[in-house]
């Protein structure tokens, strides 16, 4: 008759050697509470995969429209200083004398370029963005790899880093027309390449 034996947590006879049969019976009884490591299959038409799919397209055009107000509000911004500068500049140099010229310049400005819209809208997508942020970032306790993925795409992983900032996304938005982080508004003055071991 073969024996074997068998690990401590095991049952054994009083010698530690049981039957090779009853040997295979228990472990393959404890394989049972052992998980499979199997690859999982995804099914197209997975309702979490749907919505997880529905949501990283919301959370992209999304950023997208928060990116294009976002540049857009900085041109606004511009020009806005270059009126301010000129109107301050005006009504020093003439004593005051076209004040209430240089008001109605200026409220006809503000309201020709749409500058209060412009803010809500920039306002609007930023909340929006923030909030399909913080909903995504509950994924991040369900990353079993600890992978970090780039928070404008949500298709890359991060690999450079905003200056001065800090925040990272992707090389491949970084190399979109962005002036300012997207995360926190800082001005960008580089990026830098980052390199996770």
């Amino acid at each position: 008759m073969n024996y074997s034996v068998i690990g401590n947590d095991s049952p054994d006879d009083d010698n530690g050697l049981i039957d090779e049969s009853l040997h295979t019976i228990l472990q393959d009884v404890k394989l049972l509470f052992e998980p499979e490591n199997g690859d999982v299959e995804i099914a197209e038409d997975d309702k979490y995969l749907k919505c997880f799919q529905e949501f990283k397209e919301d959370y992209k055009n999304s950023m997208k429209i928060y990116l294009e107000n976002s540049k857009t509000f900085e041109k606004k911004r511009e020009m806005t200083n270059a009126i301010v500068g000129f109107s301050l500049t005006m009504a020093k140099k003439t004593d005051g004398k076209y004040v209430s010229r240089i008001k109605d310049l200026v409220n006809e400005f503000v309201e020709s370029e749409k500058l209060e819209e412009l803010k809500k809208d920039l306002e609007n997508s930023e909340m929006n963005i923030r909030k399909l942020f913080k909903i995504s970032s509950l994924t991040n306790y369900l990353s079993m790899n600890n992978e970090y993925y780039c928070f404008i795409c949500l298709e890359r992983g991060i690999d450079t880093m905003i200056e001065p900032c800090g925040h990272v996304i992707c090389e491949s938005c970084s190399k979109g027309a962005i002036q300012q982080c997207p995360f926190c508004r800082a001005n960008i003055s580089s990026f830098k390449k980052l390199i996770i071991a």
